[in-house]
């Protein structure tokens, strides 16, 4: 966020650390942004093309009119395959696969470097974005995170640590001047419904201390999670994080 590193080890002060380019710019690459937006068509896509065939399928079967008993006795299996494709549709958006396996590539980068500050497999760590408030508002942008990774709350040293594709953070808790809940709105097109709906993105905004004179606001959210990924359900693990920072703040 600082665009800089920050080399002190007081406890007092966040440590922020640039990558190097052979470590930097590996998992929210050119050719990762690309297949993101690739993967974001196929659940609509699969949608129109499974209502067509449904609904062509399922027409009233008539055998007269040029109709011909073949192409009658098709329209069964057209019915099963737009069946197949709505439920693929749901299935997809539902998992939110973009994020999944945008998660896998973050996993296999980080696992791969050597003084990486945490394992991605651990149990307690979020796969998080971090999206400054200057971007919160540009809807016209591919890609509006600025670095995504891996983070931990690390209890024993009281230190909230994050991996990123592009900064490394290690924040003790003495340098958290707050961490706070916000979010943004985004009216978003859902093609399989052909309307117009709003979406939330919560965001954990931690506040931090990099020198006796320099503050750096951070907004953390996690990107995606076990299970099904809902606005309800990252609205309330991003406030689980919040708490659990926000607890690790008092000790």
């Amino acid at each position: 966020m600082s665009g800089s590193a920050v080399s002190q080890s007081n406890p007092d002060f966040a440590q922020i650390e640039v990558l190097p380019p052979e470590h930097s710019g590996k998992i929210l690459s050119a050719r990762t942004v690309a297949a993101i937006r690739a993967l974001s068509v196929v659940s609509p896509l699969l949608w129109v093309l499974g209502l067509g065939l449904a609904l062509w399928g399922g027409m009233p079967r008539e055998t007269g009119g040029g109709l011909s008993q073949t192409h009658v006795m098709s329209r069964p299996i057209l019915f099963s395959f737009g069946a197949v494709m709505l439920g693929l549709s749901a299935l997809v958006s539902m998992r939110d696969l973009k994020n999944r396996w945008l998660r896998h590539v973050a996993r296999r980068e980080i696992k791969s470097r050597f003084d990486s500050l945490l394992d991605p497999d651990a149990p307690d760590t979020r796969f998080v974005e971090v999206v400054p408030k200057s971007n919160w508002s540009a809807a016209g942008m591919r890609e509006n995170a600025v670095d995504v990774g891996f983070l931990a709350i690390d209890y024993q040293k009281k230190n909230v640590l994050f991996e990123g594709d592009n900064e490394r953070y290690r924040i003790p808790s003495a340098a958290i001047i707050k961490c706070e809940h916000d979010f943004y709105s985004r009216s978003t097109t859902i093609d399989k419904y052909g309307a117009r709906c709003e979406v939330r993105f919560h965001f954990v905004v931690v506040t931090i201390r990099v020198s006796e004179r320099s503050t750096v606001e951070v907004p953390f959210r996690i990107r995606i999670s076990k299970g099904l990924f809902t606005e309800k359900s990252q609205r309330s693990r991003n406030l689980e994080l919040l708490r659990e920072i926000n607890d690790l703040k008092a000790t």
